[in-house]
């Protein structure tokens, strides 16, 4: 269940993000992720903590994103919070410490992602129609239906089983 959910977690996050978005260089949002990535840890409280040498901006703007998150996380239980689980990683050679990143995924996050699989199967699907309303396009159209019949399908399961498997506040899970 860990795996699903990790690999759902980062299937929606890798396709709402733009491509160019992994791809360019220079770019803010990929040089604030890789700042926060750097120099933000969570506490045993369960809120974002900023350290390390940063400059004056640096701060500024990671306190900029942070703050408003660790005010909404202080309104949260403490056991609702994000905790970071440090263990040793499993195989020969030395023992690296690894951490492992642990919060609720709501539930309605999930069916967000399952509803996109639905959109994304319907719209391949009507794609495949219209390509295949002419001779050359007909293979085409076959096979964009037929993904969009599938996509539309699995969507369609993954929200039936989200909705009678996971309970309504979500569901805790480790990423590892």
């Amino acid at each position: 269940m860990r795996k699903l959910v990790a690999f759902v977690v980062t299937l929606s996050l890798v396709s709402i993000m733009p491509a160019s978005t992994a791809i360019a260089k220079g770019d803010p949002q990929q040089e604030l992720i890789d700042l926060a990535i750097a120099h933000v840890t969570v506490n045993n409280d369960g809120m974002f903590v900023i350290g390390g040498t940063l400059t004056r901006a640096e701060r500024k703007t990671l306190e900029t994103v942070f703050a408003p998150l660790n005010k909404e996380l202080s309104k949260v239980e403490r056991h609702l919070r994000p905790t970071v689980r440090h263990t040793a990683s499993k195989g020969p050679g030395l023992a690296a410490p690894m951490a492992s990143i642990c919060g609720y995924i709501p539930k309605w996050a999930l069916q967000a992602f399952a509803w996109y699989v639905i959109l994304v199967g319907g719209y391949s699907a009507i794609v495949g129609m219209f390509a295949s309303a002419t001779i050359v396009g007909l293979p085409a159209g076959a096979v964009l239906g037929a993904i969009g019949v599938g996509l539309s399908v699995t969507g369609s399961f993954l929200l039936w089983w989200i909705d009678n498997n996971i309970p309504p506040w979500g569901k805790y899970v480790c990423i590892f």
